[in-house]
């Protein structure tokens, strides 16, 4: 007989994919800051294909822990997150994944190590909008561990509104879970403000947050 208690990783990462999916905002843990110590230098710069493996791994880590009967599924994650973006930085015209090194910004094998990534898109808010309205959108932010508090995050997001401003939009958007406090905190202090909630059946059916609607005004 199967354990109840042993499908609660399964469960968690059920919720974590299906939320990377809709593109929530996730934030394990804050990402914001200086560590005593700890150096901030880093390149921020637009995704390659030659990134995508270790961009995959990234997320995978920072969504999907794994964790017990998680770590089965672990490679088909990773190799799902591989294809999906592959798909949109080959055939999204307005699609920009970025990525930030730590280390000598030289193009020197192994000088570099990835420290973060985001990804920045036009979409529809709603299912019922059509393809005429559509805003940028924030979606994957992840940074390793290691290198968190560094100000990568912010340094991240900074470079998604100086792009969407070069598109040619003020507004820039995200989803973030009400309960996930870290990514409320960052987006706040990166000057986002909440516009709505957005309720979802699976919210109230498997009583899960709600998602939240931010939104920054582009100066």
């Amino acid at each position: 007989m199967i354990n109840p208690s042993s499908l609660t990783p399964l469960k968690q990462a059920f919720n974590q994919t299906r939320h990377l999916a809709q593109g929530v905002s996730q934030v394990p843990s804050p990402a914001t800051g200086k560590s005593q110590g700890q150096s901030t230098a880093h390149v921020v710069r637009a995704a390659r294909l030659e990134d995508l493996s270790n961009i995959a791994t990234l997320l995978s880590e920072s969504f999907y822990p794994a964790d017990g009967l998680t770590s089965w599924f672990s490679p088909l994650l990773r190799l799902g997150i591989y294809q999906d973006l592959r798909g949109r930085i080959t055939t999204s015209a307005k699609h920009l994944c970025l990525v930030a090194f730590q280390g000598d910004p030289s193009p020197q094998p192994g000088r570099q190590s990835l420290a973060g990534t985001v990804e920045v898109t036009l979409r529809s808010l709603t299912p019922w909008q059509g393809s005429l309205s559509k805003y940028p959108y924030i979606s994957n932010l992840a940074v390793k561990g290691e290198f968190r508090r560094q100000g990568i995050a912010q340094h991240l997001l900074l470079t998604c509104a100086r792009s969407v401003q070069e598109w040619g939009y003020q507004d820039l958007y995200l989803h973030v879970l009400e309960d996930n406090q870290a990514a409320r905190q960052l987006y706040a202090k990166a000057g986002y403000q909440q516009e709505r909630s957005d309720p979802t059946w699976t919210a109230y059916l498997l009583r899960q947050p709600q998602r939240l609607l931010f939104r920054k005004r582009l100066k």
